[in-house]
């Protein structure tokens, strides 16, 4: 990891905060970090990271993005910092790690639902599976699939996704439509400005018993 700057923060740093842009991804190397947003006026906590861990890495699939969540260091950390640039040449040269990037969105975002049921709401849960899905190319998602990760990695009820989904559609945000073998399909219609808009679209999450 020559190419990639370290970084080290002291106990209380704060590394990024919510709703900045970011720019870097990060590699927890040594120390602890606290993921947190903001929800009605409070403090919510989201996780706490150890060694090693990737955080702030929607930064650097989405153009434009803002940080959704704040990272402060819990103790003296020393993280490996990543810019674009170095990030998309892995993206170029190996698919495999699109494929291990997308695994691990798709278990932060079950790991977010599960310590804080309410944040996200499935709204929130769905909008973020569709924006994963929209980065790596697929424009028009099998609709069946995103209720599938919906119940199996965000631990929702079938119905709250389709909830959901509608609520999007209705915001004029997603276009629902018929894939080549009939198949409903769904797609975000403005990928760059989506997740802020979809944030004012609130449901109460349902999770499986």
């Amino acid at each position: 990891m020559a190419q990639f700057p370290l970084r080290e923060f002291l106990a209380g740093d704060v590394i990024f905060k919510e709703d900045t842009k970011g720019e870097y991804a990060y590699l927890l190397k040594e120390g602890d970090v606290e993921i947190s947003t903001e929800h009605d006026g409070e403090k919510v906590v989201l996780a706490k990271l150890s060694p090693i861990t990737v955080f702030g890495e929607m930064a650097l699939l989405l153009d434009n993005h803002r940080r959704t969540a704040s990272a402060t260091a819990l103790s003296d950390a020393k993280i490996v910092e990543m810019n674009r640039e170095i990030f998309e040449q892995y993206l170029k040269d190996s698919p495999l790690f699109i494929s291990a990037l997308l695994d691990l969105l798709v278990e932060r975002l079950r790991q977010t639902t599960q310590k804080a049921l309410t944040v996200p709401d499935p709204v929130q849960a769905v909008s973020g599976l569709l924006e994963m899905f929209d980065v790596i190319g697929n424009v028009d998602f099998p609709l069946d699939r995103i209720v599938t990760y919906g119940v199996d990695f965000l631990r929702m009820e079938g119905d709250a996704v389709y909830e959901a989904v509608n609520a999007l559609e209705e915001a004029d945000l997603v276009v629902i439509g018929t894939g080549p073998n009939r198949e409903k399909t769904i797609r975000v219609k403005d990928r760059f400005n989506f997740l802020a808009k979809a944030k004012k679209v609130r449901r109460k999450i349902k999770p499986i018993t």
